[in-house]
């Protein structure tokens, strides 16, 4: 967690104490506050439960010190239960509708998150400002056309844009037409009998030595990417990366090994940034980029 308190223009971090009690709960006590303060903004990843209630308490200890109007500015990348955005069976819970109640009820100046997964999500989470991965991918292409223009190299120009499926064709599009790039459709074939996915379909002609940039949101264990690379390598002979917005990676990164030469994400889930540690050297490479 990030706590960043403006105060007569200027801005400075604040640091905290994270208490557990016997009991299993948790207390937050922020360190070194100034006297006055104009707002705050809170950047938290919530990967599990307990971090969610360490945000609210935090949420909590700054209006208890600054009154309860104060501004509160939330960055939160991935928004929890976003995956959870509909009641699939009776008796189940609506986790989304959950979650975005209990962060609506902080009133929150804003809450920005990273490419949320859900499009029901901007609707239930109020004044929800959602980065969409064309804008978080700025840098990264940016930092292709300096290599481009220094080493007179075509590598932003000639890079063409995934869609691994439905889901994600809106994603694609818009960083596709943000850079000018081509955008390439791949799809899945389902058994009609039971729905399940059979193979994966791409829809383009044979690329040369094109180097291709997967665009998702998520990436959970990897089939979906999996599967598509190895349709991929039938069609080009270049470079094919993947860029998702949030890495679990359930599975590890060697299942990728000799099909994705390259993994891009702005927010690597901590298990995976572990499982990176031990890594081979033929897994993809993997770099976390910074938003701008």
């Amino acid at each position: 967690m990030n706590i960043s308190i403006k105060a007569a223009g200027a801005a400075a971090g604040v640091s905290r104490d994270l208490l557990v009690f016997s009991g299993g709960e948790v207390q937050v006590r922020l360190l070194d506050l100034p006297a006055q303060a104009d707002s705050a903004t809170v950047t938290q990843h919530i990967y599990d439960s307990n971090q969610f209630i360490e945000l609210l308490l935090v949420t909590n200890a700054l209006r208890e010190r600054y009154g309860a109007d104060f501004p509160v500015d939330l960055v939160c990348p991935y928004l929890p239960y976003a995956r959870q955005d509909r009641v699939c069976y009776p008796g189940e819970a609506f986790s989304l509708k959950v979650a975005c109640s209990l962060i609506n009820a902080q009133n929150y100046r804003t809450v920005t998150v990273f490419d949320v997964h859900s499009k029901v999500a901007p609707g239930l989470l109020e004044r929800c400002v959602n980065m969409a991965p064309a804008q978080l991918l700025a840098g990264y292409f940016a930092g292709l056309e300096e290599r481009d223009l220094r080493d007179g190299t075509g590598l932003r120009r000639e890079t063409g844009i995934v869609s691994p499926d439905k889901g994600a064709v809106a994603r694609a599009s818009e960083v596709s037409r943000r850079y000018d790039l081509e955008l390439i459709m791949a799809e899945k074939v389902r058994d009609p009998n039971d729905g399940k996915i059979v193979s994966t379909r791409v829809n383009c002609r044979h690329l040369a030595s094109r180097n291709l940039l997967i665009i998702d949101d998520i990436c959970d264990g990897g089939r979906t990417f999996i599967e598509l690379a190895r349709e991929l390598r039938n069609i080009t002979n270049g470079r094919i990366g993947l860029y998702v917005t949030h890495g679990i990676f359930s599975k590890g990164f060697g299942v990728f090994r000799g099909l994705i030469d390259e993994i891009l994400t702005v927010n690597l889930f901590p298990a995976a940034a572990e499982a990176l540690k031990s890594a081979s050297p033929e897994d993809p490479s993997v770099t976390v980029l910074t938003p701008t």
